[in-house]
């Protein structure tokens, strides 16, 4: 299975050679990765360039910076060749065997979305790649369905996790209202139009922790979750009346608090 790995990037200078590298160290080599850069203004795009020679790199350079990874990351599925397209952002690794792990499974059970784990990391002193090794053939893992009701109260799913069959996807919403929810969106338009959202117990990517992130703000994010969920309060066939989004709020929030790192 071939797949196209949609990589938006901006100012991210100090992490994208470690992201890119990431990808094209995958022991799964049937891929091409499609960067769209969003008008950086710092060395992004020199380290862009050098790999310009690459075959399995794409990079496309958008003309106005659109102030969000949606308009990019719709742009790099225009572009894409294959059926199924994996997400990473500019600051997240991949393990090594991320993709094939992901693909087997996918293939062994005929799903059409996995998700995987993820584990927390500030530095990349502290990459740690564990060994999966008869990981599948030993059926050592866990795949559970997400459904639109624990997206409401958590965003289980995170971005650089996914592959999916891009015949299931809507546009990712451009409004900058939903900045650093627009994956999130996404997710539950997929659950709510019937979508089984899988997701793999393994660990087989790093997010990384940076404390001036959108999404580490916590005021910030509660005001765009609650912008969510009057969205679909109105806009989709999973009404929500308002006690339930009132307590979706409240676990949004005691979640958060307890949210380990």
């Amino acid at each position: 299975m071939y797949i196209s790995v949609i990589l938006p990037t901006y100012n991210c200078e100090s992490t994208i050679k470690s992201t890119i590298e990431s990808v094209l160290n995958q022991t799964h080599n049937k891929i091409e990765l499609i960067i769209v850069d969003d008008c950086s203004t710092d060395q992004t795009s020199e380290i862009l360039n050098s790999y310009c020679e690459n075959n399995l790199v794409k990079i496309y350079y958008l003309k106005e910076n659109s102030g969000g990874p949606a308009k990019p990351r719709n742009f790099g599925i225009s572009k894409s060749n294959y059926q199924y397209v994996a997400f990473i952002d500019s600051d997240d690794v991949w393990h090594p065997e991320k993709t094939k792990i992901q693909i087997d499974i996918m293939k062994k059970h005929s799903f059409q979305f996995l998700s995987c784990n993820r584990i927390f990391f500030r530095d990349d002193s502290e990459l740690v790649f564990k060994n999966f090794d008869n990981t599948i053939l030993n059926n050592s893992y866990d795949v559970k369905e997400i459904n639109t009701w624990d997206l409401f109260k958590k965003n289980l799913i995170l971005n650089s996790s996914v592959i999916v069959n891009k015949k299931l996807l809507t546009k990712f919403n451009e409004e900058k209202n939903y900045i650093a929810l627009e994956d999130f969106v996404q997710w539950l338009y997929l659950s709510s139009d019937g979508t089984i959202l899988n997701s793999l117990s393994l660990p087989l990517f790093f997010y990384r922790v940076q404390e001036n992130s959108i999404s580490n703000n916590k005021l910030k994010m509660l005001k765009k979750r609650i912008r969510v969920l009057y969205l679909f309060r109105f806009k989709n066939n999973k009404k929500l009346n308002i006690f339930q989004i009132v307590y979706f709020i409240f676990m949004y929030i005691l979640l958060s608090l307890f949210k380990k790192k």
